[in-house]
């Protein structure tokens, strides 16, 4: 089934035990506790062959530039509450990505970049069925085909509405679609790939923090669904969002459009 091309789904129902690889980075606020909620699930039913973490990326901004990036757009006081809260993740998380990885018996990873020949030499080498990812990396082609059957992404919109970078913000400042999380498959194009699970979340009035919290409690159900689609061809609520379009990242003038209308980031 390697080489089926976009429709890889085929015959994947005759799968009974996948190897899974997780694309991460070292987020603690959001995806520690989603990660450490999902590994014993896929446990029961398959085979979690690595957990790769990266640097986090933003648009073209690495490193040190991500936080400055949100003092100049956002401000200090938004940045000081999402640090706080960072910090205070940090201390939770009691031996963080390390020690959760050795408790469930996961080989943990660090790379710089996910497109490196050593990344896609593992994958190849320990046959990865499927690559579950959060990271903010866009995925080249040597990568993906080495992948057996689908690399699949938790993206915070209901696509093809909000494409690219911030959804939950765009989505927030648009006011017409809901808040929503996508599961769909990687391909080139960014965001374009086959929606395998949508949830919407009609009634949510919050900040994009909270919007962030609750799609990323939700995370672990999600991935287990969308693993469930590729074995069983069936989609759950992909239509429930007709919009389509590409946003990029803020300006402050955005952000400005953003308050005045009552919204909070964090």
């Amino acid at each position: 089934y390697r080489h089926l091309g976009g429709d890889r789904a085929a015959g994947i129902g005759r799968i009974r035990r996948m190897r899974i690889a997780i694309f991460t980075n070292e987020d603690h606020v959001f995806l520690y506790d989603a990660w450490r909620r999902l590994l014993p699930q896929l446990a029961k039913e398959h085979e979690v062959v690595g957990l790769w973490i990266f640097p986090d990326v933003l648009k073209n901004l690495r490193g040190p530039a991500i936080p400055f990036w949100y003092l100049r757009t956002f401000g200090i006081a938004t940045v000081v509450r999402l640090a706080w809260r960072s910090f205070r993740a940090g201390i939770a998380a009691r031996g963080g990505y390390a020690a959760m990885t050795r408790s469930f018996g996961v080989p943990l990873m660090r790379g710089i970049n996910p497109n490196d020949p050593d990344v896609v030499a593992w994958v190849e080498r320990e046959r990865v069925d499927v690559v579950l990812i959060t990271i903010g990396n866009v995925l080249k082609p040597p990568l993906l085909n080495a992948v057996r059957l689908a690399v699949l992404n938790k993206h915070s919109s209901l696509l093809p509405a909000f494409r690219g970078i911030l959804p939950v913000f765009w989505t927030l400042l648009d006011g017409t679609v809901p808040v929503g999380v996508t599961v769909h498959r990687v391909v080139e194009k960014i965001d374009s790939g086959e929606h395998l699970v949508q949830r919407a979340y009609p009634e949510f009035r919050g900040s994009v923090f909270e919007a962030y919290v609750a799609i990323y409690r939700d995370m672990p159900e999600l991935f287990l669904a969308a693993i469930a689609a590729l074995e069983s061809g069936k989609r759950e609520g992909v239509s429930l969002s007709q919009k389509s379009c590409y946003k990029s990242l803020p300006t402050r003038a955005d952000v400005r459009a953003f308050r005045a209308k009552g919204m909070r980031f964090v």
